[in-house]
């Protein structure tokens, strides 16, 4: 239950930050904050489904699905902090994001 519920609340904020996004395109820290909360959601229904797993290999399949979620929301936090305080962390961008690039390949 607990992980329905923080899944909800995730996809509220993410829906929130969406329609701002939409409302105004040049703010792209909520869009990158909205994938975050997408990628939240998606993690908690992985959890879910590593929780109930009947076998190793169901957990492992699990498991290995919980990876891509991952990446957007490593992605995801690294981008709304370059957006949203306007750093310059490209060397830190790349440096976070092509080893998780490289695990889920």
């Amino acid at each position: 239950m607990l992980w329905s519920m923080a899944a909800a609340a995730a996809l509220v904020l993410g829906i929130v930050h969406a329609l701002v996004w939409i409302y105004d395109r040049r703010a792209l820290a909520n869009l990158a904050f909205s994938a975050l909360a997408v990628s939240v959601a998606a993690i908690a229904a992985t959890e879910r489904g590593m929780l109930y797993a009947r076998t190793p290999g169901e957990w492992g399949e699990w498991t290995r699905w919980c990876h891509p979620p991952l990446f957007v929301c490593i992605t995801s936090i690294v981008l709304f902090l370059q957006l949203y305080f306007g750093t310059g962390v490209t060397v830190k961008f790349r440096t976070t994001i092509t080893p998780r690039k490289a695990m889920i390949a």
